[in-house]
């Protein structure tokens, strides 16, 4: 039998399973992506507080905050916390009885735009109110610093030109400076990749949102079926794989735009079996297209290990 001629396999993908599954997926947008505003930091912290406030409508109570925390204790600080620790506990010296339930979180308190004194203002603040087994109770305060498509910037203080972070990090030990009520302030700068590291934060664990995918979505994914979270959850991604994505794809360069934040285990999975049944189509449309050297091998590479998904 004669092999099909490439005319004949883009008619065959098109209506494959593996295609139609994975346009059907990516055809589901969520209202952030109707109304433009997937790439918003303002949206995407007023959806992470929600999600982690106890007293919000999720009806999930302390269970998000939970698995958040849990991340928190995957991505330890690179600088110590010795230095100003004035007796207090820190969030790393309990991690491991809060695993273990010798504290538990109560009730978790979430506010966005948080003003310092200096008139910055943090993008979210939570305050974990965590129980012990023998009742004492101590608060946790979380500060968290969410980029998407801005850089960290200086801004003018009392003490001269400060990072905002730095501002933010002064603000939260004065605020929280009591050793019989708060757990020191753990501070977080939420990043959209990994790729985006930014190391002049001091004091500040670095998480991307395929940690929060990872680590808080997908989980609860798995136990719930609300709709809200699946939405946020879809919005992260990139537009799709139609005229819309590739749209997309040229403002990746640009200022403020990343393709993709993260992506849920269901949309992996599509991807998987989408380029396990179409690798050689795709592999000829790259050469015709960027026929790179480096982009052959990537896709080699992936093939190599079973089309598994780049965390």
């Amino acid at each position: 039998m004669a092999e099909k001629s490439w005319k004949s396999k883009i008619i065959d993908m098109y209506k494959s399973e593996e295609y139609i599954n994975l346009l059907g997926y990516y055809r589901e947008q969520g209202l952030l992506h109707i109304m433009k505003n997937s790439r918003s930091e303002d949206d995407h912290s007023r959806f992470i507080a929600w999600l982690l406030d106890t007293g919000c409508d999720h009806g999930m109570g302390k269970e998000p905050a939970d698995y958040f925390l849990r991340l928190l204790m995957e991505r330890p600080l690179e600088d110590s916390e010795n230095d100003l620790n004035n007796g207090m506990k820190t969030f790393d010296e309990i991690s491991d009885d809060i695993l273990l339930g010798n504290w538990v979180v109560d009730i978790v308190k979430c506010k966005t735009q948080q003003q310092t004194e200096e008139g910055n203002r943090i993008d979210i603040l939570l305050e974990v109110s965590l129980v012990s087994s023998d009742e004492k109770r101590l608060i946790l305060p979380i500060i968290i610093e969410n980029k998407i498509y801005s850089d960290l910037h200086k801004s003018n203080t009392k003490e001269g030109e400060v990072m905002q972070t730095e501002d933010y990090y002064n603000w939260a030990i004065k605020t929280y400076d009591n050793s019989e009520k708060y757990i020191r302030p753990v501070f977080v700068l939420w990043l959209p990749s990994k790729e985006d590291n930014k190391n002049d934060a001091q004091h500040y664990r670095k998480i991307d949102y395929q940690d929060f995918m990872d680590y808080v979505l997908d989980p609860i994914m798995r136990i719930k079926d609300d709709s809200r979270i699946i939405q946020y959850a879809r919005c992260l991604s990139g537009m799709g794989i139609e005229g819309q994505y590739i749209k997309f794809l040229k403002l990746k360069g640009k200022k403020g735009w990343n393709v993709v934040l993260a992506q849920t285990n269901e949309e992996k999975e599509l991807l998987r079996k989408f380029l396990r049944s179409n690798f050689d189509l795709i592999l000829e449309a790259v050469k015709r297209v960027d026929n790179t050297e480096k982009l052959k091998e990537a896709l080699n590479h992936m093939k190599e290990n079973d089309f598994k998904i780049k965390e």
